[in-house]
């Protein structure tokens, strides 16, 4: 028996995979404990929460919780300190914005290296592929309008063929 049109349920993409601070906490949960932060998904989803112009340039280091809010230490590359002192609030409100509550008031902020993430090397790039295979995989790529995905499809095709 086929389901009349008006009582079909929206159709909801499943979730894929897991989140990197679910992915991460069970590690990060007693290194982070140990400078005093209760919940790893502060250390793990920073640059998520801060974005990635400040991720790259500060790091939390401690967080000390006195009363209802705490204190975030942070650790900023030389020569940022000034202008992390003046996003002050705006980092204060990302971090409580993200939490859904009132979990820092405050930064300390110290001058410190702060690791850069380093970008992995691309492998190499396997053999090519036969003629035919190049030209079936550029066929079925033809027909797609934008040519982003279309480039998309390409390097996936290809990954897929070797």
């Amino acid at each position: 028996m086929a389901r009349s049109s008006n009582t079909a349920r929206p159709y909801r993409p499943k979730r894929m995979g897991t989140s990197v601070a679910v992915a991460l906490g069970p590690v990060l949960n007693k290194p982070a404990a140990k400078h005093g932060f209760r919940d790893a998904r502060l250390l793990a989803e920073w640059s998520v929460i801060v974005g990635e112009q400040l991720a790259s340039r500060t790091r939390p280091d401690r967080l000390d919780r006195r009363g209802s809010a705490g204190t975030l230490r942070l650790i900023v590359a030389p020569g940022w300190q000034t202008e992390v002192q003046h996003s002050e609030p705006l980092i204060l409100q990302k971090i409580n914005q993200f939490f859904g509550h009132q979990m820092v008031h405050r930064l300390v902020l110290r001058q410190g290296p702060v690791m850069q993430r380093a970008m992995k090397p691309r492998p190499a790039p396997a053999a090519d592929l036969s003629p035919d295979r190049e030209q079936a995989l550029l066929n079925a790529c033809a027909d797609v309008e934008d040519q982003e995905l279309a480039v998309i499809l390409e390097r996936l095709g290809r990954s897929v063929l070797k």
